[in-house]
C-alpha cells in the first residue's frame, strides 16, 4: 500500500492523492504551524477581548455543553485552569448512552 513519505497517510485515505515525489495532497497544501500559529493568537485575542467583558458579580463565567469525551474535557480544563473562568458545564442524556451505563453506576 503507498503512503505519504512526509504524513504516511495511506492511499485508503478519503480523498488523498499523490505528487510524482509521493507527497500526498493534505501535505501539499498545509502551510506551517506559524501560519496556525498567527491564526490562534487572532483567535485567542478576540477571547481574551469577550472574557475582558464579562460583569464581575455572576456565579459563573459561561455555561458549557459538556459531553464527558476528551475533546470537552480538554475545553473545559483551559476555560478553568488557565483562564480561570467560572465555568457551568451541563451534560444532557443523548440517548448514546448506554443503559449498561447506568445498570453499572447505581
Amino acid at each position: 500500500m503507498k503512503r505519504c513519505v512526509r504524513c504516511i497517510l495511506p492511499t485508503t485515505f478519503p480523498g488523498i492523492s499523490f505528487d510524482e515525489q509521493g507527497l500526498c495532497n493534505y501535505c501539499r497544501r498545509y502551510k506551517g504551524d506559524k501560519v496556525h500559529d498567527e491564526i490562534k493568537k487572532i483567535y485567542e485575542n478576540k477571547f481574551l477581548e469577550l472574557k475582558g467583558s464579562l460583569p464581575i458579580n455572576t456565579t459563573y463565567d459561561l455555561i458549557m455543553a459538556y459531553s464527558g469525551g476528551k475533546d470537552s474535557t480538554y475545553t473545559i480544563d483551559i476555560f478553568i485552569n488557565r483562564y480561570k473562568l467560572r465555568v457551568l458545564a451541563l451534560t444532557l442524556d443523548n440517548t448514546f448512552i448506554s443503559e449498561k451505563y447506568f445498570q453499572w453506576k447505581n
